[in-house]
């Protein structure tokens, strides 16, 4: 027998946030996961999320309850590390500004 199981929010590799704090597994609430698996039992709803570094390689696998999970606002704006200055200085001058001029020490983000 197969049972299907049908989440109306969320949907099996769907990018998701975390909307709480898991100090334990040293994620912070607005990482962002994968959804790899739905599970449902006795009318719960639970995810196992896939996390990914910078370079598409997995950090860590870990199953949460619905609560732990929000849905990606097209407007939002994700940072799922914190940079050094140095990192995020290069990252400015290879991607945004093309290598053409010099990045600032500081630089303001605003959405």
């Amino acid at each position: 027998m197969i049972i299907m199981i049908m989440n109306k929010r969320f949907k099996l590799y769907q990018q998701v946030v975390l909307s709480k704090d898991l100090p334990r597994e040293n994620l912070q609430k607005g990482d962002v996961a994968t959804i790899v698996e739905i599970i449902e039992k006795e009318n719960k709803t639970g995810f196992c999320l896939e996390f990914f570094d910078n370079e598409g390689s997995t950090l860590k696998v870990i199953v949460v309850d619905e609560s732990f999970v929000n849905e990606i606002k097209h407007h939002s704006l994700l940072i799922t590390e914190k940079l050094k200055r140095d990192e995020m200085r290069h990252f400015m001058h290879k991607f945004v500004l093309g290598g053409r001029r010099k990045v600032p020490d500081t630089f303001l983000i605003s959405g």
